[in-house]
């Protein structure tokens, strides 16, 4: 007969656990933990995991210390209160119903066990302790993944739990949400995004927007700096072991049979070397896959590593992340290229403008790309930049950080130089020699020459009327301008969003507000504070001086809507 868990835990607790006394001890909230020989720890969310270092592959076996807070309420009813929330996580195969021990001593322990059966058949045994003294409550649990590892590391944690002394904690600092104040690791100099929330720790150090909704997760997690030893790619490897061990996840494999997806080794605006891996770890605790995204870094002789992890989850049948949001996504790209280390001294760039005389400017035509005729935009910007491309840059022109998107997309960057009517275009796949002739530049790709036109400027443009996209789900799609400056949406700009499967688009539900037009980019306001932004070439053939055209082009494929 195969033992239950919640039997098991009883065994334990009726075995003469010895009190361990080690020499390290971890404190969260009023309880000060003595730490089993071997056992690693790390600070996540305010918490403590404490885990074992001989798991092996695929178990799962955490000790968490959850903190506390001070409570003078009915400890059945909050130890009750914590285990619904582990009822919700799946089916509750087994259940003792929890116990209180030493009631009216100064210190009370509220414990409950069960096993829970995730989905896909997983089973995952719990152990939660809330203990009351000095008027507080303090609140750990143990996981593991099988009967076997409680088995195996039970006994320790029991140790951990007779060894623990509690205190009344001096009053703490929360997490606090940082601005614009520098932060210093190691040798990093770092600026946390405006409106996140900063968690230090010896070890690391995590950020997280303060807004993040309900359900989700998304965390920046600045490594230690480790000894460069072999090439990048070497250090990516073992980073990305490093991180799924401090993360407490498995690492998983892609469809090429790797852990992770490597994109190419590159040498930033800044001067330094990267290395950057994309792929998914599981979290076996709360039964959810995670997508990775780590950076590695040369600096001299060390690496820096920049680890983000969020959840994955589906909605309409679609996987996603929160760091597909725009928002997130350009605030930890913004982190990440705004690194500074006081071993490093940072090249001088300028940004990149739209100002300028000669060819600064934007520019359509059309050209080939992958052996196909396209149409494309050559955009010249004043500090040598060139945006060559099948498309227009994906949110227009505006507040438009170019180094950044050059890292991102780096085939569709590169530099230019051109004097006399005469220059080239220095691009990763090669270079493309560009001449003036008249008013237009004409391009020479693969031994073929392509004649650019200068697209006019379409600041202050303005729109009159209603313009649609065709029947889309039983539904026309469209939106009305005003030359007033005012909108109203009903269906069309969620056919020109950027998420294609993110669900917390602004554009998703119907609105209306203002709008305006600067650089190359339509920039919207809700009446209910949404904003928006998407591209507004003002392709060839656009006239902005007629507000009420036959068809608006639209977004950086250039869609088309039609007045109706």
């Amino acid at each position: 007969m195969r033992l239950s868990f919640p039997f098991l835990l009883g065994l334990f607790i009726a075995l003469n656990t010895p009190t361990l006394r080690g020499d390290e001890t971890v404190t969260v909230g009023g309880a000060v933990v003595p730490v089993a020989k071997g056992w690693t720890q790390t600070t996540k969310d305010g918490t403590v995991v404490l885990a074992p270092p001989d798991l092996p592959q695929g178990v799962a076996c955490t000790f968490t210390l959850l903190g506390g807070e001070t409570f003078d309420g009915s400890l059945e009813d909050r130890l009750n209160a914590e285990w619904k929330e582990f009822q919700q996580l799946g089916r509750m195969v087994s259940d003792d119903g929890g116990k209180i021990t030493g009631a009216g001593a100064a210190v009370v322990t509220a414990g409950r066990s069960g096993t829970i059966e995730m989905k896909q058949g997983v089973n995952v045994n719990v152990w939660l302790l809330v203990i009351s003294t000095n008027g507080r409550i303090e609140r750990m649990v143990f996981v593991t993944t099988t009967p076997e590892a409680f088995t195996k590391y039970g006994r320790a944690v029991a140790g951990m739990i007779n060894g623990t002394k509690y205190v009344v904690p001096k009053a703490g600092e929360p997490a606090k949400v940082v601005a614009k104040d520098a932060g210093t690791f190691g040798r990093m100099r770092y600026t946390v995004p405006p409106g996140w929330s900063e968690k230090r720790s010896d070890s690391e150090v995590v950020l997280s927007p303060g807004d993040t909704p309900r359900g989700e997760s998304l965390e920046v997690v600045i490594m230690p700096a480790k000894e460069l030893a072999g090439t990048l790619s070497d250090a990516l490897k073992l980073a990305w072991d490093e991180a799924a061990e401090q993360s407490h996840f498995t690492k998983t494999r892609t469809v090429n049979g790797g852990a992770y997806n490597t994109q190419e080794q590159r040498t930033s605006f800044k001067g330094w070397e990267y290395i950057r891996a994309d792929g998914i770890m599981s979290n076996a605790a709360d039964q959810h896959d995670y997508i990775v995204n780590l950076t590695v870094i040369k600096i001299n002789d060390r690496v820096e590593r920049i680890l983000v992890r969020t959840k994955r989850n589906t909605q309409n049948l679609q996987l996603y992340s929160l760091y597909q949001a725009p928002a997130y996504y350009q605030a930890i790209h913004e982190f990440l290229f705004s690194l500074k280390f006081d071993d490093w001294k940072d090249p001088k760039v300028q940004p990149g403008t739209l100002k300028g005389d000669g060819i600064i400017g934007v520019w359509a035509g059309i050209t080939t790309f992958a052996g196909k005729l396209h149409t494309a935009y050559a955009i010249f910007y004043s500090n040598g930049q060139v945006f060559f491309a099948s498309r227009f840059p994906l949110r227009g022109c505006h507040q438009f950080n170019t180094w950044i998107d050059a890292e991102e997309v780096p085939r569709y960057w590169g530099t230019y130089e051109f004097a006399d009517g005469k220059g080239s275009l220095k691009m990763i796949f090669g270079e493309i020699p560009v001449v003036a002739k008249g008013d237009d530049l004409v391009f020479t790709t693969n031994k073929a020459d392509h004649r650019f036109i200068r697209i006019p400027a379409v600041d202050g443009a303005k729109f009159d009327g209603n313009y649609a996209f065709p029947e889309w789900n039983g539904k026309i799609p469209s939106i009305r301008f005003t030359a007033d400056g005012q909108f109203e949406d009903n269906g069309a700009l969620n056919l020109l969003r950027i998420e294609t499967s993110f669900p917390f688009s602004p554009t998703a539900e119907p609105g209306g507000g203002t709008y305006s037009v600067k650089d190359y980019t339509l920039l919207l306001e809700y009446k209910d504070g949404r904003k928006y932004r998407i591209a507004f070439p003002g392709a060839p053939g656009y006239d902005r001086n007629n507000a009420s055209p036959d068809s608006l082009p639209m977004g950086y494929g250039d869609q088309v809507l039609t007045k109706r």
